[in-house]
């Protein structure tokens, strides 16, 4: 760390650099497991540290780093809450197989429907992915701005954050191809509807529904209506990825799931959680 580094900064990125530490266990038994959570873990770890990195950065045009951080934070935690109330769960009832019934009581119901959508071998990388962040940045982030200061003096830094990942989503899927896919990941996209979620314009306009969907949440009139909708977002979203209305493209996307293998790359114990195109990662694994 720079001695001329601001202490507003130093200490920003510090505990964004917590957060990391907090994140990579997750990662790292969920690939141990071969679980499919681990596609996402490794991608939000991998930002979270490039974010602590941009907070150190001199150049950084970040408003109040104390802040992003703090965000970083809450947004953060409520992942790891529900990975936990998911483990526990999965825990509890080794034999027993999930269903939406079962989950919705235990875990948040954005989370429960990623994992029914991806667990028992029927999902795709690219799947577990993107359903992921849509369950993240639609349910959590609302639920994580609560905490922090959202008035409207934020949106700066805001969209800058949002600047940070969107800007991010070609490296993104490159490095989820290295490691756990290779070229087969393209394939991936032909098996679902997924439109633009994982661009650069995808990303902001979802990180922006998010802030409006906080500022709903806040007020008393709208919090009813505005927390059914996003507890249902993300099974929506599933549904359209998978069987969008459109008769041929429903066609499509079955022959395409019929054709195409769900094929995957698990990557050695030696390999780094924080390498890739972020931080190169390894070659060779084992499927």
């Amino acid at each position: 760390m720079s001695p001329s580094l601001p202490k507003s900064r130093e200490q920003a990125a510090a505990k964004v650099r917590g957060l990391a530490l907090r994140l990579a266990p997750y990662h790292r038994k969920y690939e141990e497991a071969r679980d499919t959570r681990a596609v996402f873990a490794f991608v939000y770890l991998n930002i979270t540290l490039d974010l602590a990195s941009q907070l150190e950065n001199p150049q950084s045009t970040f408003g109040d780093p104390e802040w992003v951080a703090e965000l970083a934070h809450a947004f953060g935690n409520r992942f790891a809450l529900a990975m936990d109330a998911l483990d526990e769960w999965l825990l509890r009832h080794p034999a027993e197989k999930p269903t939406p019934e079962s989950l919705y009581g235990s875990v948040p119901r954005p989370w429960a429907d990623v994992y029914l959508a991806i667990s028992g071998k029927q999902s795709y990388v690219f799947e577990d992915l993107v359903f992921s962040m849509m369950a993240h940045i639609s349910y959590d982030l609302p639920h994580a701005l609560l905490n922090v200061a959202h008035d409207p003096e934020r949106l700066a830094d805001y969209h800058r954050m949002n600047s940070t990942l969107a800007t991010q989503t070609d490296l993104i899927q490159d490095t989820v191809a290295d490691r756990y896919e290779h070229f087969l990941f393209f394939l991936d996209k032909l098996v679902g509807s997924f439109d633009e979620f994982l661009t650069n314009y995808g990303i902001r306009a979802a990180r922006s529904v998010a802030y409006y969907n906080a500022l709903r949440l806040s007020a008393a009139t709208a919090r009813a209506e505005a927390t059914a909708s996003i507890e249902r977002s993300t099974h929506l979203f599933i549904q359209s990825v998978r069987a969008p209305e459109e008769w041929w493209l429903r066609l499509a996307i079955r022959i395409g799931r019929f054709l195409i293998p769900r094929r995957r790359r698990w990557p050695k114990p030696t390999e780094e959680s924080t390498n890739g195109k972020y931080r190169q990662a390894g070659a060779g694994g084992s499927r």
